[in-house]
């Protein structure tokens, strides 16, 4: 929520609530952005104060309003949530620490006998300049093999605007 500069309620915890008070409200849980988009706004601590059993039950409950749940969760979500979805994107930062922290996620969820979600890798914030496309995409496919990798570009806006504490404007990447 607030990399997209919504506002701090509602938010999961009042998703939540309504889960199990007034299901019938769930999308008043949601802020809009862009006009498009649905958003249930996490807050700071909520992903490690909610109980697997209700983040699975609420993505359940918000995949049968909508026709896709988008997840931003780090690597202390539960098993059977990730278990639960029907893709899942594992993003990571495309600096030496971010593609070995990628790679140990990636290596944590695919064990022997995996029967989990199709998975694919996003790595972000990537120098088109550099030849670092070729080395991480070398590393991934040595560490956990032929998965689908997805390179998002550096853009400076946006480290700019964090810096600046302002939302980031439309721009060149889509």
């Amino acid at each position: 929520g607030q990399r997209l500069d919504l506002d701090v309620y509602p938010n999961v915890m009042t998703a939540v609530d309504f889960m199990h008070h007034e299901p019938d409200r769930i999308r008043e849980s949601c802020q809009q952005f862009d006009g498009s988009l649905s958003v249930v706004a996490g807050r700071a601590g909520s992903a490690t104060s909610l109980a697997p059993s209700e983040l699975s039950m609420l993505v359940r409950v918000l995949a049968a309003e909508f026709d896709r749940v988008i997840i931003d969760a780090d690597s202390t979500v539960h098993v059977d949530l990730i278990r639960s979805v029907d893709v899942l994107l594992l993003v990571g930062l495309g600096s030496p620490v971010g593609v070995t922290r990628l790679l140990r996620m990636a290596r944590e969820l695919i064990e022997p006998g995996f029967d989990g979600p199709e998975l694919a890798i996003v790595v972000n914030r990537v120098s088109e300049t550099s030849g670092h496309k070729s080395e991480i995409t070398r590393l991934i496919r040595e560490s956990v093999g032929d998965l689908p990798i997805v390179f998002l570009p550096e853009d400076r806006r946006i480290a700019s605007a964090s810096w600046d504490g302002v939302a980031v404007g439309r721009g060149p990447f889509h």
